[in-house]
């Protein structure tokens, strides 16, 4: 696995991809995503969650010509999910335009056969492949610790990685896998068992980024991908505790609500982000 680096930053001008105009372009919709309970509306059933999708944006961006070559240099990102689909393109994006990427998945060889692929088309392509399972909190805890000890500085995180419609499992997560937990495997608490989506595509990313965060520079952006699917979700969300009504209410759900509720949560763990944090994060 090769050694992590880290190059010192230089002030260029923000990368598009990561930074939201202040007002869109003129080929770019806007998306209004919060119903505001209206009687009116007849598409408005009583199952599905008030959060829902209005109108879709058609971002007019191309990265060969919004990101050219050196526009990124200097810059660091971590993209989940990395070796195949959005997180394949989004790499191959940021290291054209002569970003460093930490490539984040799970399989090596995948991986670096896609670093590789992305260095035949890019040469000089500056792409280091992180381990990362996030089914599993210790690796995602690792993968944090690697960067940190590296002393990496971030301008961008990509959380990407998921799965979609898979059948009901649950994963196990340690009681305290807060990142000021020094040991999140303590077995003096019993897991919480968690439903694979949420586990996955929401949870995992939460505690990723809570541990990144740090790392981050001034400027830094943070994109959740989010998708249409969050109108899958129904309407009363049960709370991440360990009861029994939230796991009977996702045992019954069908797998595209189980989806749009973790889409939906990947949503609100963004605006969270940037109420709380002050961070300007996406989704």
């Amino acid at each position: 696995m090769p050694p992590l680096h880290h190059t010192a930053s230089r002030h260029l001008r923000p990368p598009s991809i990561f930074h939201l105009p202040s007002t869109p372009r003129p080929s770019t919709t806007t998306t209004t995503n919060i119903n505001k309970n209206n009687k009116n509306n007849k598409n408005n059933n009583s199952h599905c969650h008030p959060i829902r999708h209005q109108r879709t944006a058609m971002v007019n961006f191309n990265p060969t010509t919004d990101l050219p070559p050196g526009s990124l240099s200097g810059k660091v990102y971590v993209v989940t999910g990395g070796n195949t689909g959005l997180g394949l393109a989004s790499v191959r994006a940021l290291a054209r335009a002569g970003g460093r990427v930490y490539l984040a998945a799970r399989g090596e060889e995948k991986a670096t056969s896609a670093i590789a692929n992305i260095k035949l088309e890019i040469p000089d392509a500056d792409v280091i492949y992180l381990h990362l399972d996030l089914t599993e909190p210790k690796s995602i805890i690792a993968a944090a610790r690697r960067l940190q000890e590296a002393d990496v500085r971030l301008d961008g995180l990509l959380n990407n990685a998921g799965i979609m419609m898979t059948p009901y499992e649950t994963v196990a997560w340690p009681s305290d896998s807060s990142p000021s937990n020094s040991s999140p495997d303590s077995p003096s608490a019993a897991p919480l068992h968690i439903e694979s989506h949420l586990s996955t595509n929401t949870l995992s990313h939460h505690l990723l980024t809570r541990l990144l965060l740090p790392l981050l520079r001034p400027h830094a952006r943070i994109v959740n991908v989010s998708s249409a699917a969050h109108n899958f979700a129904f309407r009363g969300i049960p709370p991440l505790s360990p009861d029994e009504t939230r796991e009977a209410y996702l045992r019954s759900a069908t797998k595209a609500e189980r989806y749009g509720i973790s889409k939906l949560a990947i949503i609100f763990h963004a605006q969270e982000l940037s109420r709380r944090e002050g961070v300007t994060a996406v989704a």
